[in-house]
This record gives C-alpha cells, sequence and structure tokens, in this order.
C-alpha cells in the first residue's frame, strides 16, 4: 500500500491549503488514536441494501481541499452518520500526529468535502468529534474536547454558528437527538478516572471508564437535564432514541467486559435489558 492520495482535489484555479495550527500547543490528550506508520486506519463504506453492492466512501487522504492535510499523513475517518435526505455523510476525521479530530461532510452526489469544524475553529486546535444530524437536517450535534472540557455542541450543516449546549465540568459525549428534534440524550461521565472517559470522549477505539456513566436527557428549549439512567454496574455506550420517542436503547459495559443492550423509558425510569448475551459482546445499536 502506498501513500494516500489526497482528494477530491480543489476546484480548477485553485490550489489545496494546508491545515495549519498555531503555536500554542493542542492541549489535547495525548491518545492512542492510530498508529502514525499505520497506512490504512479505519474507513467508511457504504452498502445499497437493494443491491448489496459496497463502496468505499473515504481514504486516509480524505480532505476538505480549503483545510488540507499535511503531506504523508494517513488519517482515520469514523462514526458516521447520513443526513435525513440521504444525500450527505458527516463522519469523524482523527489526525495520528496532532492528536486532533474534525468533522467533515462528504456529498454523496459531488464527492465534495467539507470541513464542518474548520468553519470557526481555523487554526486553532480541536477534537471535534460524534456528530448527529438533527431530524429535519439543519443542525448537527457532535462532541467538543477543548482541555479539561468535554462538552455537547450544536453548529449549523455547514459548520458555522458552533455553540455549546452542555458545559458543565463533566464528560459529555455521545449526543443523539430525539424525533421531534427537541431534545438530545447523551452519555455524561461522573465518576474518578476522568482520564480514561476523556480517552472515550476524544476516541472510540480508546479504553472505557466503566463505572461512573449516567444517561442524560437535555430539553434544548429550557436547558433542563436529567438523568435517566445510572448502571449499577456499567457505562453508556451507543445511546439512540427509539421511533416513537418513548425510549433511549443503549449499550452498557460491565465489570467482566461484556456489553449488552439496555432500555430505559425517556421521561427516566427503571432500566431494562433488551438484548442480553452470554457469547457475544455488542457495541453499537440502532433503531429505525
Amino acid at each position: 500500500v502506498g501513500p494516500p492520495t489526497y482528494g477530491p482535489p480543489p476546484p480548477p484555479g485553485t490550489i489545496r491549503q494546508r491545515h495549519t495550527l498555531l503555536d500554542v500547543g493542542t492541549g489535547l490528550p495525548d491518545l492512542p488514536i492510530d498508529d502514525g506508520d499505520n497506512l490504512e486506519p479505519s474507513q467508511i463504506y457504504l452498502t445499497d441494501l437493494r443491491t448489496s453492492q459496497t463502496r468505499r466512501l473515504t481514504s486516509p487522504g480524505t480532505e476538505d481541499w480549503r483545510d488540507a492535510i499535511p503531506d504523508g499523513e494517513a488519517r482515520a475517518n469514523a462514526d458516521p452518520d447520513i443526513s435525513p435526505d440521504g444525500r450527505y455523510v458527516l463522519f469523524t476525521n482523527r489526525s495520528p500526529h496532532s492528536q486532533e479530530s474534525f468533522i467533515l461532510r462528504l456529498d454523496l452526489v459531488t464527492g465534495e468535502v467539507l470541513s464542518l469544524t474548520n468553519a470557526t475553529a481555523g487554526a486553532m486546535p480541536v477534537s471535534d468529534a460524534y456528530p448527529r444530524w438533527s431530524p429535519d437536517g439543519t443542525t448537527v450535534a457532535f462532541t467538543s474536547v477543548s482541555g479539561e472540557s468535554v462538552g455537547i455542541w450544536q453548529m449549523n450543516a455547514d459548520g458555522y454558528g458552533a455553540r455549546a449546549l452542555v458545559d458543565d465540568g463533566f464528560v459529555n459525549t455521545l449526543p443523539t437527538w430525539s424525533p421531534d428534534g427537541r431534545s438530545l440524550a447523551y452519555a455524561s461521565y461522573r465518576g474518578a478516572d476522568r482520564a480514561a472517559a476523556l480517552q472515550l470522549a476524544a476516541a472510540p477505539a480508546a479504553p472505557l471508564a466503566q463505572t461512573g456513566w449516567v444517561l442524560v436527557r437535555l430539553d434544548l428549549a429550557t436547558g433542563e437535564q436529567r438523568v435517566l439512567a445510572t448502571p449499577h454496574s456499567g457505562s453508556v455506550l451507543s445511546p439512540v432514541w427509539s421511533p416513537d420517542g418513548r425510549k433511549v436503547a443503549f449499550v452498557s459495559m460491565t465489570a467482566t467486559g461484556r456489553a449488552d443492550i439496555y432500555t430505559v423509558p425517556a421521561i427516566g425510569g427503571p432500566v431494562l435489558p433488551m438484548q442480553l448475551t452470554l457469547g457475544s459482546t455488542e457495541l453499537w445499536v440502532d433503531w429505525r
């Protein structure tokens, strides 16, 4: 495998503008995201369920030419989310060298790649991840790490208008929209092993703090936060709302290392198992 091929190329008459950082240090956790010598980090694929055909959407060199990858750097792409109209895919783009992560938007019709993170961050170091489209496709919720602060943020679909929704001193991550677009549910770490929780917030493959996680619901109109679930012995991963908005499902990993799927009422209540298995481990759930 050779070095990454960067692209898609800029329009005729323009040139790639290299990603640069101000000399202020990244201030980001030192995370084992990808080995810098690994030329094939994780990438994103799309399968057509009608034809069963699969095509690759990203490569180690997938970039926005206005915020281009430094030569020789191979990046991982992960955690995709398709827009409600099916035209765009959001995903997290990770640098193995600067420890930064960016949110990119791929146009499935034209192939254009847009760095939503770059719209407002510019040359400041960033760690943005876990993007999720709102039900109407106009805004994006995501996790943003800045030093020791890990919050839930929202931005417009073009990357502008970014603002913090939750910045309360806890490690908050993995946002998911309610079907009516009025609420977000997210995982919040409130235990003692903050270093491990920071790794989860910035990198999906990082070690996971086993206990101390709760599932929180945020009312976007009032800002009210309500703890929906406090697993007795486990974490909160991959939260997702039921299509009718009445429940939230999530994966909880116990101290034994086995992960299973649980549900909780969206207004709070008993946590009940949806899928308990002895011979397998579930790390992700979707509900459509």
